[in-house]
């Protein structure tokens, strides 16, 4: 059997399209390393992320634990201690304060300190204010 020749336009063609297929074929193991390297790189994004936010989660739970820690003094020291902000609303009424005065922490938290305390509050407005700014401390005694 004789083999035909084939004609030069085909070949050309098939020059062509064989090239088509290479450069397809080129591309596309481009695009699959890229998609490798991109799933690497998300692995490893991932995996960081996890490590950050377990130390998060580790440092919230140490600065919980300190809040607890300083509160529970705050709770138990046998003075009463009121505290105010700036604008002289109480923020803080521990548990020898509401002893003291019979006043529940929710009848005084974020509010001015209650009748009876004002001259605390106009002392603690003196002192707020000064230059240096300094803070006052006064303790309540039941008499």
């Amino acid at each position: 059997m004789k083999t035909q020749a084939i004609p030069k336009r085909y070949q050309r063609e098939e020059d062509i399209l064989a090239d088509a297929f290479d450069a397809f074929n080129r591309t596309t193991q481009k695009l699959q390393q890229a998609y490798r390297v991109l799933e690497e790189q998300t692995i490893r994004i991932s995996n960081e992320l996890e490590r950050k936010n377990l130390e998060l989660e580790h440092k919230i739970f140490e600065v919980e634990n300190m809040k607890q820690y300083a509160n529970d003094i705050i709770e138990n020291v046998t003075s009463g201690l009121i505290v105010v902000d700036k604008k002289t609303r109480v923020t803080t009424f521990n548990r020898r304060a509401r002893q003291i005065t019979g006043l529940k922490e929710n009848q005084v938290i974020g509010k001015k300190p209650p009748k009876g305390l004002e001259v605390f509050t106009r002392q603690l407005d003196k002192t707020l204010t000064t230059e240096d700014n300094t803070m006052g401390e006064y303790s309540l005694k039941k008499e």
